[in-house]
């Protein structure tokens, strides 16, 4: 037989207090002297004490766990944004655990249901697509959310329901008016997802740009990828044999903007000689000697860790009538890829 596990009587009998002085020390509660709490933590160190968690999660009514559903961790993105998360979720006491629909956005509901059958304290929700309404349930049941990346458009959550995004529009915009005046005026645009929000306003600030800079949106220059590395290859590749190619794309994911430089130079294409590059996420492989991809940098794991405050600070009913609506900023990173280090401005 294993050795017995040690118990709050154990320690409070060594100790020469009561089991709920032990309780209040090892549960942080005040009213205790501070020698009675150095004395009973050295002993229960000594006697490797390890807690009943599942007896104070009954207690407490909290599992001190939260729910994270994400895209898939080969996503870059995905990645550093539960990096963010997680540690953040740590320091404050909690455990996450993650779910990945691997760009299956019928998985969503599913894992969410789930989720709230584990007995989670929240969900962060990052792949809500502008028009899902699945979550209704879990404020039907009162459980708090918050979306993070992405929102919902959906009419009765607007104001309602707490969230972290990056402001896509003037990302999107940011975009094209570095390529438009760097002398481009054919410009191509690899949209990810369009039932995302953060596509749906990165791929609207692009074009918004192009007609406040006189340019025309030109039909087949403008496409859905999904945020999939082989249909931005395939886009890219149509680009390039268009009657009047384009001289410059745009790709909304880092992922994407790879799959187009592999298809321009595949394609004996020089960049951005012959067609400057821009991503979006600047991902780490972005930086790398000999890609040096210009794009759009928005701080995922800061993204993370902001969301889980606010959904902790909801569980903990810090700020029970807050509704906290954070866009962040984002950074164009000017790399090789666009031509500014030839060039500069010439507009």
């Amino acid at each position: 037989m294993g050795n017995k596990k040690t118990t709050i009587k154990d320690i409070s009998k060594i100790a020469n207090c009561t089991a709920a002085t032990v309780s209040m020390v090892m549960n942080n509660r005040p009213g205790i002297s501070k020698k009675t709490c150095e004395r009973v933590r050295r002993i229960a160190a000594d006697l490797d004490y390890q807690p009943n968690m599942v007896a104070r999660n009954l207690v407490s009514n909290k599992s001190k766990s939260i729910g994270l559903i994400i895209n898939n961790f080969s996503d870059h993105f995905f990645a550093y944004l539960a990096e963010g998360v997680e540690k953040e979720a740590r320091k404050r006491g909690y455990t996450i655990f993650i779910c990945s629909i691997d760009s299956d956005l019928s998985l969503e509901e599913m894992y969410a249901d789930m989720l709230v059958a584990k007995g989670v304290d929240g969900m962060v929700l990052s792949t809500v697509c502008s028009d899902s309404t699945y979550f209704e349930k879990l404020d039907r049941i009162g459980l708090p959310y918050v979306f993070v990346n992405r929102k919902s458009y959906h009419p009765d959550f607007a104001g309602k329901v707490n969230y972290v995004v990056l402001d896509n529009f003037e990302a999107g915009y940011k975009a094209v008016q570095h390529l438009y005046r760097l002398g481009h005026d054919r410009i191509g645009i690899i949209t990810g997802t369009l039932r995302s929000s953060a596509n749906i306003e990165r791929t609207e600030g692009a074009k918004k740009a192009m007609v406040d800079n006189g340019l025309k949106v030109q039909s087949g220059t403008v496409i859905n990828c999904d945020n999939c590395y082989n249909k931005a290859y395939e886009f890219a590749e149509k680009l390039i044999r268009m009657k009047e190619s384009v001289t410059a794309v745009f790709a909304e994911d880092d992922t994407m903007a790879l799959a187009a430089r592999e298809a321009i130079l595949r394609n004996g294409l020089q960049i951005p000689e012959d067609m400057a590059l821009i991503g979006f996420d600047d991902t780490r492989m972005s930086s790398l000697a000999g890609i040096e991809l210009t794009t759009i940098r928005e701080k995922e794991k800061g993204m993370g860790q902001m969301g889980v405050n606010l959904l902790i600070d909801k569980i903990e009913n810090k700020f029970p009538d807050a509704i906290n609506q954070v866009t962040l900023k984002s950074k164009l990173i000017i790399r090789k890829s666009c031509g500014y280090s030839k060039t500069g401005y010439v507009r």
